[in-house]
């Protein structure tokens, strides 16, 4: 049976009183909290804390932006206050950067650290998600995104029909490989393959299946022993690519 990580979207956890059932569990979702800057080291801290007094075991992140600057007026999205993992290496105005896809961020890998290590002390396990379609298909997000070819010295273009499926996949590859090495030693991981994924815009299940099974493969190899999640819109296509499975967008008692 797999195992069903039922993650709220309240920053404060609520106790369910059917938690005890050992193949479901509860979290609190905070998407932004390790990319956005608005969250200060010790207003992560009191996250972790508050939410370890109340009974939660589990967080919810990305590993970079997620969503357009105006979604739902949320601060998910990204420049110009948002840690993204990859070095800067020119600036293009307009909030615009440009990066070295080969490089990454010194202040963002410091800020990783000190995030898994605080979610450690409180012993809260990180589901981590790699990727995200959202940050594709808005194109108010993807004129900043670091996969866009006109925002990195390399020209490497991360879209497939507004979806990350291209099958270039050398410097998804070179992403995963840097995560893999900074968290492999963190107990409290778990690795999500990708956020709301489904078929591109043509319907195309081979491509979406194949990216699936490629970033699949790499995650087990890079990080072994750890736990892989997957958020999708086909799971019961996809389901043999994860250990556990996210149900989010949960709000309260009610939604059980």
């Amino acid at each position: 049976m797999k195992k069903l990580l039922i993650l709220l979207i309240p920053v404060i956890f609520f106790p369910f009183l059917n938690s005890n059932q050992d193949q479901v569990y509860f979290g609190v979702s905070r998407y932004d909290l390790l990319i956005n800057k608005n969250y200060t080291k010790e207003k992560i801290d009191n996250f972790f804390r508050e939410n370890a007094y109340r009974g939660a075991n589990w967080t919810r992140v990305y590993s970079y932006f997620y969503g357009p600057f105006d979604y739902g007026g949320s601060p998910f999205g990204g420049f110009p206050n948002t840690y993204v993992p990859w070095k800067v290496v020119s600036d293009a105005g307009n909030n615009r950067k440009i990066f070295d896809l080969t490089q990454f961020s010194s202040e963002y890998e410091e800020r990783l650290k000190w995030f898994m290590d605080a979610a450690k002390y409180y012993e809260i396990t990180v589901d981590l998600c790699i990727f995200d379609t959202v940050a594709f298909r808005f194109d108010n997000t993807w004129y900043y995104h670091p996969f866009n070819p006109n925002n990195n010295i390399q020209g490497f273009n991360g879209s497939y029909a507004g979806l990350p499926w291209n099958v270039d996949r050398r410097y998804f590859e070179i992403y995963i490989k840097w995560l893999a090495e900074k968290l492999k030693n963190y107990d409290n991981l778990i690795v999500e393959l990708i956020n709301e994924g489904y078929p591109d815009n043509t319907g195309n299940m081979d491509v979406y299946r194949s990216f699936l099974v490629w970033e699949y493969d790499l995650v087990r190899k890079e990080f072994p022993g750890k736990l892989i999640a997957l958020s999708t819109e086909a799971p019961g296509l996809m389901h043999i690519y994860c250990d556990i499975f996210d149900a989010h967008f949960i709000w309260g008692r009610s939604a059980l």
